[in-house]
């Protein structure tokens, strides 16, 4: 009770201004393409067993959980859009666990005309994001992380560059389940701009995230608040404006947002079911995909701004599967499959051992 109060403080303190799409560039890096962040609500930086784009959404997730893992995500977006993420960590004796990923978004095929609609060509613009991340625990049950990133970004004749650092931090208590994290991430700026001397902003954001494991059933439930930089984080969609005119004209009155509303909007939930180590099933909520794309107020929500999940070990493979419900017209498939190196190479040292002690065997 006594964090919600004050976390209510905090939202309350911040500028009433309203954060809307458009007003920072290289948005993709917030882009979700792992299947285990997607099903549980979109957020995931306080949930144990990370996988690499969870550490890289939270880089105090890094640990040696991640050595020598590779992973693999894609998802199909919509109107022919893809982006994907690969990442691989390594430990280092004495510099502990580093990751390294390349996050990417291909925005398809597009016309290439002049003014008079002739057809000159296609072009293909995409967005590269390129990560290292590191991580360290402090005292016994505190880790901190950061994220480097390298951007690069082009859309035909305009690119940019850009070099942005995450910082993360989490609080464990690993026999109680419990996990807390904050994570200020996308400080930096444009090195090359667009248009010479038109440096634009990040989309830096502030975040905080919570997940408890019960102690005698095999639930985890999670809950993050997002770009909490901003208190007002409020999209004014036309669907909530009512007509005054008497012959239906464009004039609308926009509705008040009360405060209710404005905190929930930064507010997503998750929860898992562990049936077993090589099973899980996963849901999630976000509120504020809810609030902004469902249709007009009296029409159908569906299940708007649900998510849902699974994973699955097969041999030395995990596969998880996670699907967004966007609107009542579009979902999206996220995929992820990782797998450790490290348990192959076990397994060839156990078999080299073995042959080892038959010669030995043979030769006494």
């Amino acid at each position: 009770m006594r964090f919600s109060a004050f976390l209510i403080g905090i939202l309350l303190s911040f500028s009433g201004i309203a954060q809307i799409g458009g007003k920072s560039t290289y948005q993709f890096l917030n882009s979700i393409t792992s299947a285990k962040v997607a099903s549980l609500g979109g957020y995931a930086i306080a949930v144990p067993l990370a996988d690499h784009e969870m550490a890289y959404f939270n880089p105090a997730l890094i640990d040696s959980t991640l050595d020598e893992e590779l992973n693999l995500n894609y998802v199909n977006y919509f109107a022919d859009i893809n982006f994907g993420f690969v990442g691989y960590g390594r430990t280092i004796k004495n510099y502990g666990t580093f990751v390294t990923s390349v996050k990417y978004i291909d925005y398809g095929n597009f016309l290439l005309t002049d003014e008079t609609s002739a057809i000159n060509g296609e072009f293909r613009p995409g967005e590269t994001a390129l990560t290292l991340g590191w991580a360290n625990s402090f005292k016994t049950n505190f880790r901190y992380g950061i994220n480097v990133k390298l951007v690069m970004s082009n859309f035909y004749t305009y690119n940019s560059f850009g070099a942005l650092l995450d910082f993360g931090g989490t609080y464990s208590k690993p026999d109680k389940g419990f996990m807390a994290a904050v994570v200020i991430k996308n400080i930096g700026s444009q090195i090359i701009t667009y248009t010479p001397g038109n440096y634009e902003p990040m989309p830096f954001e502030i975040q905080l995230g919570a997940s408890q494991k019960l102690k005698h059933a095999p639930f985890r439930f999670s809950a993050n608040f997002h770009n909490l930089e901003v208190l007002n984080y409020y999209y004014v969609s036309p669907n909530e404006l009512e007509t005054s005119s008497l012959f239906g004209a464009d004039i609308g009155e926009e509705k008040q947002i009360n405060i209710a509303e404005a905190v929930f909007r930064h507010f997503t939930v998750g929860a898992e079911v562990l049936l077993s180590e090589n099973l899980n099933v996963r849901i999630g909520y976000n509120h504020q995909r809810r609030s902004e794309l469902k249709l007009r107020t009296g029409s159908k929500y569906g299940a708007v701004g649900f998510n849902f999940g699974c994973a699955v070990k097969v041999r030395k493979f995990k596969i998880h599967y996670g699907r967004s419900i966007y609107s009542l017209a579009g979902t999206t498939n996220h995929l992820s499959i990782s797998t450790n190196f490290s348990e192959y190479i076990s397994k060839k040292k156990k078999e080299e051992q073995k042959r080892r002690e038959e010669n030995t065997e043979i030769n006494n």
